[in-house]
């Protein structure tokens, strides 16, 4: 029996960070582990203070890398390597801790072998981005992979949904996206038509933004599998 998608879509495009794997888990990894290399002697208590503080600056990853490094620069008196360097750093370090949502594979594979078209849009730079796809192992699945610095801008801006609709050879209206962000994801696809899958996770849903823009709120992707396995 075909399965069937929320809506009778007939086709997927997901975020990257935040849904096909959590990235505030991966930052917590690094967190702790760059806390605990960079503080002689720190017990628990010190390190799960300065690991909130460094959640804090992070902001769900909005905050600019340069800003964040400066920060922890400051705190951290004992680094003496600059900023950019330690930016570097902590992008090969941080995608050593990136793990695969544990529903993922099964809900790619449920796509890929019942041929429905998917694809991902994520925000971020080429290197950055491929080194997390890779790290999931995302090529496997799917060759429509939109990153915003090769494609020339972010979401939300419509023509990084349309031009991902257009290699999965869909109509804006028959494709679910699927994704974290309220607004980058959820008002950029809904603003060009596309049916809206909100994965609740940390990021709150902000007061100025209408709920109906999320057609559907999830809060795991066991859920959406359930939905159209």
């Amino acid at each position: 029996m075909p399965i069937r998608l929320p809506y009778q879509t007939q086709a997927v495009l997901f975020d990257l960070d935040n849904t096909l794997y959590s990235r505030e888990q991966a930052f917590e990894a690094w967190g702790r582990s760059f806390i605990k290399s960079h503080i002689a002697n720190g017990d628990e208590r010190e390190i799960e203070q300065r690991l909130k503080q460094l959640i804090a600056w992070d902001n769900y990853g909005m905050t600019p890398r340069e800003k964040l490094f400066q920060q922890v620069s400051g705190a951290y008196t004992g680094l003496s390597a600059p900023v950019e360097e330690l930016i570097t750093a902590y992008r090969q370090e941080l995608s050593l801790h990136i793990m695969p949502d544990e529903s993922m594979p099964g809900l790619l594979l449920t796509l890929k072998e019942a041929a429905i078209p998917f694809g991902i849009i994520t925000n971020g730079s080429v290197q950055n981005q491929q080194r997390k796809i890779r790290r999931l192992g995302l090529e496997q699945f799917t060759s429509c992979i939109f990153i915003s610095e090769a494609f020339g801008v972010k979401k939300p801006d419509a023509s990084i949904f349309l031009a991902a609709a257009s290699c999965l050879n869909t109509k804006p209206e028959e494709i679910l996206f699927v994704g974290d962000h309220p607004y980058l994801d959820m008002w950029g696809a809904h603003a060009i038509g596309m049916k809206t899958a909100w994965l609740h996770s940390s990021l709150p849903w902000p007061a100025d933004l209408s709920s109906d823009v999320a057609d559907i709120t999830i809060d795991s992707l066991h859920e959406l599998l359930a939905l159209i396995g």
